[in-house]
């Protein structure tokens, strides 16, 4: 099996959003399959609400549940103080496997690493050319899988 981590599912209010314009995936899939991909894991990326966007995301991955993966999304401080219970409603409400934070949008927190830690669940990371965060979070939580795109 092979798995293309990762589909940014839209951005915001920005028209590239399968929910916000006409913009399906089934040309993503087709040329994924065409090229061995079994399954994709999906993202809701640059939104403004993630709790909003966990949710229309999980509509998405409802319709082609074999061949796209959930990950949920926060904003390290936007959404400080109920980062576990967005995460927790998309694992166990939603079914996704992971979370995907973007240094770009606000570094990951301790609030960020303790929830995954306690829902078991991997954490994508992208840590925008800044890998010395990895030094910082993994001796944090050992056991904890830490995905850093390009690393």
């Amino acid at each position: 099996m092979i798995i293309d981590a990762h589909c940014h599912a839209g951005r915001g209010d920005r028209l590239n959003a399968p929910w916000n314009t006409n913009a399906p995936l089934d040309a993503y899939l087709r040329r994924a399959r065409a090229a061995g991909i079994d399954k994709t894991i999906v993202v809701p990326a640059g939104h403004s609400d993630y709790a909003q966007a966990n949710a229309e995301l999980a509509r998405i991955v409802a319709r082609q549940p074999g061949r796209l993966i959930g990950f949920a999304s926060v904003h390290s401080q936007r959404d400080a103080g109920r980062i576990y219970e967005i995460v927790a409603r998309a694992v166990r409400e939603f079914g996704f496997c992971g979370l995907k934070v973007h240094a770009y949008d606000a570094l990951p927190t301790r609030e960020v690493c303790d929830a995954v830690r306690r829902l078991r669940i991997p954490m994508l990371g992208d840590v925008v050319g800044r890998g010395q965060i990895v030094d910082l979070l993994a001796p944090e939580y050992p056991g904890r899988n830490f995905i850093i795109p390009p690393l």
